[in-house]
């Protein structure tokens, strides 16, 4: 079982963990600050389901954690700007298109927490329709700055505010217990000389260029 850790700052070198398990700079800065792990739920290996916190006092929001878009969205049934102290309005609406549809809303500011790990005036769009299929509160976005619709993006506030600069994802299965990890994995989840630090090649995913080797053969 293993984990794949993505460094949060979009960078076009990376250092490459060395044969005795040497931890780069922005791992070691890291391993240094408590990792926060939130369970998450697996919808038959396609969807992963994690709980946040959102707001003063908190109200609990169960949102699909997305590696695809950068947004924070939450559904207006599941959150009530009124109930909280900190909630504040933009005054400004925007909108998400997906590949299954469509949302849109205003953008409210407040507090978010996933675990221990909390940022403030954090946007996210409020969704009254749309996307009735998604089976979640709303959705919070893992991808870069360059697919935000709504401002900086949670993992930027994390970086910022938190000095959390990684994240990793253990992934067990529907009946296994996987997990989101904000800052460096426990050691005992992989073996740390042959973990690869790869340059992230769009602003966008986090996407990296490799060839498809298939017994020994490169097939792209």
């Amino acid at each position: 079982m293993s984990s794949l850790v993505l460094p949060l700052r979009w960078q076009r070198r990376l250092p490459v963990l060395s044969g005795n398990g040497t931890v780069p700079a922005d791992a070691a800065l890291a391993t240094s600050l408590a990792a926060v792990v939130e369970p998450l739920k697996d919808l038959s290996n396609t969807q992963y389901l994690a709980l946040v916190s959102v707001g003063t006092p908190p109200q609990s929001i169960e949102v699909i954690m997305d590696t695809g878009s950068s947004d924070l969205w939450v559904r207006a049934r599941s959150f009530n700007p009124k109930a909280s102290s900190t909630a504040r309005r933009s005054g400004w609406q925007s909108s998400i298109t997906y590949g299954q549809g469509s949302i849109a809303g205003d953008v409210v500011e407040d507090i978010v927490r996933i675990g221990d790990a909390q940022v403030t005036g954090q946007p996210f769009l409020l969704v009254a329709s749309g996307l009735n299929e998604v089976v979640s509160d709303g959705v919070l976005g893992l991808a870069m700055p360059g697919l935000s619709h709504t401002g900086e993006t949670m993992l930027q506030n994390l970086q910022r505010q938190a000095g959390i600069t990684l994240f990793s994802l253990l992934l067990s299965g529907p009946h296994g217990k996987s997990c989101m990890v904000l800052g460096m994995p426990h050691p005992s989840w992989y073996q740390a000389s042959t973990l690869t630090w790869v340059p992230a090649v769009t602003g966008l995913w986090w996407a990296f260029e490799a060839n498809l080797v298939v017994g020994g053969r490169t097939c792209a």
